[in-house]
């Protein structure tokens, strides 16, 4: 392994020693910081989405009590309790300048909150079908929800007025991302089937038969290069867009619910085998393991060396990664919400 990993304390910016062992190649982490929520919180919710804000100095989360959890991402203290959600919380996502908290869930509605005050600005979208997953464009312009339903909505971020419907690949859609640069939205679900999406007119870019079963998560390359592709079949499938072809792929054991960048050469995964597995995309080796969750992990997301992990076991855990000379998030300045804030 490259780094050379051996037994070590590391201690992370919250003061929490976090063991680290070298087995084979495998460096291996336990515990991570958990964050704690209110005392209102009871009992704890099953957390199926989080993410740091693009400045990472606030973390989100949220599950299955209908409340939207706000973090100090440095200290670890709850700033806010949101409470506005009539069923449970699946997916939030950050504008790109980090203003704007977007959250959705099988409410079927989107809420939008002023991140850092924990106001409520708006709802927007109030359809007929439980909400799956949302996300922003880089670009600040357009904000995508998808679920149980085959039309992805896409809503314009000036005026949350719908803007399109896009037809997807299957009636049950698990994960829509846009890419870096907003040019294109790729959308997965149920029948392992990915489509892309040209956002400048909603035509359809690329329809990849991509896993054998439901797919349930997708993150594009911080580049935009590459698209990974991961759910039930426990593949790890990474697609050159440029090539237009598969490169290779990756095996983990279980169900994959969650992954992300944390640089450009390294993906993280999570899902039913209760813990995160660290990928090296150069060498298509697994890296590292997070463990410390006794549940599903459902969500993670990766910023600037570090990693937040939440799922069934009720827990939000904050992991410092090991060094890796690629980190590179932010790769860009990020654009300002088009979303006036009152």
């Amino acid at each position: 392994m490259a780094h050379g990993f051996i037994r070590v304390a590391l201690t992370i910016a919250f003061g929490l020693i976090m063991s680290l062992a070298c087995a084979g190649e495998i460096l291996v982490a336990e515990g991570g910081q958990v964050f704690d929520y209110s005392e209102s919180a009871a009992p704890k919710p099953v957390i199926t989405a989080s993410s740091f804000d693009p400045t990472g100095q606030l973390l989100a989360a949220a599950g299955d009590d209908e409340a939207v959890y706000i973090w100090n991402a440095r200290t670890g203290r709850l700033l806010h309790r949101l409470v506005a959600h009539g069923d449970w919380v699946r997916s939030l996502a950050f504008s790109a300048d980090g203003q704007i908290l977007a959250t959705a869930g099988s409410d079927r509605q989107i809420i939008l909150w002023h991140a850092k005050e924990g106001r409520k600005l708006r709802t927007i979208g109030k359809g007929d079908q439980n909400i799956a997953a949302i996300d922003w464009s880089s670009d600040g312009k357009l904000l995508a929800a998808a679920g149980f339903g085959k039309t992805i909505a896409l809503y314009k971020a000036s005026t949350g007025v719908l803007q399109a419907e896009l037809v997807a690949c299957c009636a049950d859609i698990n994960a829509v991302v846009f890419s870096p640069d907003s040019q294109l939205l790729a959308t997965a679900g149920v029948d392992g089937h990915i489509r892309l999406f040209h956002t400048k007119d909603g035509s359809v870019n690329l329809d990849i038969g991509a896993n054998r079963r439901r797919i349930r998560s997708l993150a594009f390359s911080p580049d935009g290069v590459r698209l990974v592709s991961a759910g039930d079949d426990a593949a790890i499938r990474v697609w050159n867009l440029e090539l237009g072809k598969e490169e290779f792929s990756l095996r983990a054991k279980g169900k994959i619910y969650s992954l992300t960048f944390c640089s450009s050469g390294r993906l993280a995964t999570a899902g039913s085998d209760n813990m995160v597995r660290l990928w090296d995309l150069e060498s298509k080796k697994q890296v590292g393991e997070l463990r410390g969750h006794t549940g599903t992990v459902a969500t993670i997301s990766a910023w600037n060396g570090r990693l937040v992990s939440g799922g069934f076991d009720t827990t939000v855990r904050v992991w410092s990664l090991p060094q890796d000379p690629i980190v590179d998030f932010p790769l860009q300045p990020r654009a300002e919400s088009k979303l006036a804030l009152p």
